[in-house]
């Protein structure tokens, strides 16, 4: 039986659009690893709660722990600060980006995502054509 914890992490991965294994993938564990959480025969502690957070920045690290809304937070939202470690731009307009390493980790992160969902995109797009053809 699933856990609160296991459901909410169904849904996130859900509203990523993932499939378990890419999740997996994406911070660095294994599908064995996610399934323990998912399955309920573990709950989402501030530890990993964290690691998802690092690697999508836009996930309420709240909704993991407690089930507290929003399950994402959109870019126009302000989110606390202890659940995201939030990218920061000093003077953008002025030409002094100081983008730290880290930032760099969850932006690198973020453009994997997008390629992920690319791909995704691309296959559906692939079989739909292919059945307007047929």
């Amino acid at each position: 039986m699933k856990s609160e914890s296991g459901e909410r992490l169904v849904t996130l991965i859900g509203m990523l659009g993932l499939k378990d294994s890419e999740f997996a993938k994406l911070l660095g564990k294994t599908p064995q690893y996610i399934s323990i959480y998912k399955n309920g025969n573990r709950n989402i502690g501030n530890g990993f709660a964290v690691d998802i957070v690092r690697k999508f920045p836009n996930v309420n690290k709240k909704y993991l722990t407690h089930g507290m809304q929003p399950v994402l937070f959109t870019s126009d939202s302000t989110s606390d600060s202890t659940s995201v470690d939030s990218i920061k731009i000093d003077n953008a307009e002025s030409g002094n980006d100081n983008i730290l390493a880290e930032d760099y980790e969850i932006l690198k992160a973020e453009i994997n995502l997008l390629n992920l969902k690319i791909n995704a995109l691309e296959k559906k797009i692939s079989i739909l054509l292919k059945l307007k053809n047929h």
